[in-house]
């Protein structure tokens, strides 16, 4: 299945790789939760890497409203919380690690479900300096330490 914007830009590889990531990660996010993946898995946790956080503050908003606004018409029943709640529960998202905007996303959803990755060693990682980039974030040290360790232990388990 190809990518979503690769379509569009069969020529451009630069151009179709600023839409494939986020999109495809906003799309399967939203097919995890809508679907009623986390609900029927309440224990099973997602992470979606390398495609920015960004997304994360108004994909959450649009799709709690579409479940506060459809569920009255019986639509996505087999939700029991909000779309946001399950995100909160079970979702992870990436920040890269000179995403400046990443200070809007703790702001909007807090920095409980965001981890970092550095992309080593595809060709657009960041690496060598990656981290060094990362503590240059506009976040505060405690919001650093939660992405940088206490939510990829709790994610993976450590």
């Amino acid at each position: 299945m190809p990518a979503a914007g690769a379509d569009r830009f069969p020529d451009d590889l630069g151009i179709a790789h600023i839409a494939t990531h986020p999109i495809e990660q906003m799309m399967a996010c939203m097919d995890i939760i809508m679907g009623g993946v986390m609900e029927r898995f309440p224990k099973l946790q997602f992470a979606f890497l390398e495609g920015q956080c960004g997304w994360l503050p108004f994909w959450l908003g649009r799709m709690d409203e579409h479940y506060e606004w459809r569920y009255p018409f019986g639509e996505m029943q087999d939700l029991k919380i909000k779309p946001s709640e399950y995100f909160q529960r079970q979702g992870y998202a990436a920040v890269e690690v000179d995403e400046d905007f990443v200070g809007h996303v703790v702001q909007a959803v807090g920095d409980e479900r965001i981890v970092t990755t550095s992309d080593y060693p595809h060709g657009d990682a960041k690496y060598p300096g990656a981290m060094d980039r990362f503590m240059e974030l506009p976040l505060s040290d405690i919001n650093k330490k939660k992405i940088l360790w206490d939510n990829p232990a709790r994610l993976y388990g450590f």
